[in-house]
């Protein structure tokens, strides 16, 4: 089976200040590599990452490469689903309550997610895959600094990137009562640590 495993992330969500103890909330971040079929293992790839999803143990899959898996790995796992886009998919034990798209700033196939309610502590979670040119393997080292800044910001990660923040600084100011949590693949960028910019 050809799959790619992203991060595997718990995140620690704040509850309300009636609960003595913080909820904990597990979230899977995962690449499956078109839906997780395999030309290697025809009809067992999906199985695959059925079995994997399953013992990982994940409240939240945020699925990258879906591909007609979708509803197929949300009936094995008996969870929620909201299918992004063909691309992108968030699963959940927990009951999606909320849908969020921002077609006029960035599309579906980038960058989509979902309010979860958390036995009574709302959750928004976000799937995102950046473009991966241009590719960072092919970096030009022999270049000086602001040529290979030049050179990665000539693709279109720097401007999704600028727009995932936009859409997502409303939200960000309400993170004390609605925590937030942004995964998927982010491909590698280096252009706003590089050179002291502010994303």
């Amino acid at each position: 089976m050809m799959f790619m495993a992203a991060l595997c992330l718990l995140c620690c969500v704040a509850c309300t200040p009636q609960k003595d103890t913080p909820k904990k909330l597990k979230v899977l971040s995962w690449n499956v590599w078109h839906g997780g079929h395999s030309k290697t293992y025809p009809g067992k790839g999906c199985e695959g990452t059925v079995g994997i999803l399953k013992k990982s143990g994940a409240d939240v899959v945020l699925m990258v490469e879906t591909y007609g898996a979708a509803p197929m790995v949300a009936d094995s796992l008996g969870y929620q689903y909201h299918l992004i886009s063909d691309n992108l998919c968030i699963y959940s034990r927990y009951p999606i309550v909320e849908k969020y798209a921002f077609p006029d700033s960035i599309g579906t196939f980038n960058f989509g997610g979902v309010k979860i309610d958390m036995d009574g502590t709302p959750v928004r979670i976000f799937d995102t895959w950046l473009h991966y040119l241009p590719d960072m393997r092919l970096v030009p080292t022999d270049k000086t600094e602001e040529e290979i800044l030049a050179w990665e910001t000539a693709g279109t990660r720097d401007d999704e990137i600028r727009k995932i923040l936009s859409v997502l600084k409303p939200m960000l100011a309400e993170a004390d009562s609605i925590p937030l949590s942004s995964w998927g693949r982010l491909q590698c960028t280096f252009a706003f640590g590089l050179d002291g910019r502010d994303a």
